[in-house]
């Protein structure tokens, strides 16, 4: 993964004894999760083309499914390992991403923060937390896949497990990355699990897909169930940068992962 961050101050889960990480490998199945199943009924997000933009606006709730407690209570066995303390809390989210983006002659690296926004209305991050490690592997996540960090922002780092379009046996839009590509779920056309091995190094191919109602050869992002998940690099020539984070009237400083 190209990474913008060289260098990680921040503070993550601390670790300690776990059953899901074993070497080199770590099992999500055996993984805890944050208790919790909070509703947000004020979750809202949009996407329309204005002006041969495609904007995206909302206040980074999630649409359609719920979060984890957070911050994580004491009684919560995931304190243990990670005392989350951030709240979750709604956010400005507004983008004007390219409508057809072109790829740029050099890939380009994600940095800290929202890389894509899910269908969900959710901030995408990368593969890394704060420590600069694998972010699923070692972070307590909610019972779908996401946590704030601490501007209140809740995201992913990985495929949510509520994010339906993600685990579709299909060839499916799960969002937006921020140069204007679309984030594709786990699966090909023929219902098969994409690897690292099918993609790039960005973890990105290029074929026919579905866009804006057209079919169009173009490039594309997926994900998948092994590290980096989301996006390594960044291809596109144009990257929209988030201008403002945190919640309404809130500043513009980009907060680390976690």
């Amino acid at each position: 993964m190209y990474s913008c961050e060289e260098e990680f101050n921040g503070v993550g889960a601390v670790g300690g004894a776990s059953d899901w990480r074993v070497g080199d490998f770590w099992y999500p199945a055996r993984k805890w999760t944050v208790q919790g199943e909070i509703d947000w009924p004020s979750a809202q997000v949009s996407f329309e083309i204005v002006n041969g933009r495609r904007v995206i606006s909302g206040n980074g709730l999630p649409v359609g499914h719920p979060t984890g407690t957070y911050p994580i209570s004491s009684s919560d066995p995931a304190y243990q390992i990670d005392i989350n303390p951030h709240s979750i809390g709604e956010q400005v989210v507004e983008f004007s991403l390219p409508l057809n983006p072109t790829l740029a002659a050099t890939p380009s690296c994600t940095s800290a923060g929202t890389i894509a926004v899910a269908l969900t209305g959710v901030a995408v991050f990368n593969a890394l937390d704060a420590v600069g490690r694998d972010a699923p592997a070692y972070d307590i996540l909610d019972l779908c896949a996401g946590h704030p960090e601490d501007f209140s922002r809740y995201h992913y780092h990985t495929a949510g497990t509520c994010q339906t379009e993600a685990h579709t046996l299909a060839h499916t839009l799960t969002g937006y990355a921020l140069d204007g590509f679309g984030l594709f779920g786990l699966y090909d056309s023929q219902g098969q699990e994409l690897t690292n091995d099918d993609l790039d190094e960005c973890h990105g191919h290029t074929h026919d897909i579905d866009w804006d109602g057209a079919e169009i050869n173009m490039y594309h992002y997926h994900l998948t169930n092994a590290y980096p998940y989301t996006i390594g690099c960044y291809r596109g020539s144009e990257v929209v940068v988030q201008t403002q984070s945190g919640p309404p009237g809130g500043g513009g400083q980009m907060p680390p992962p976690r």
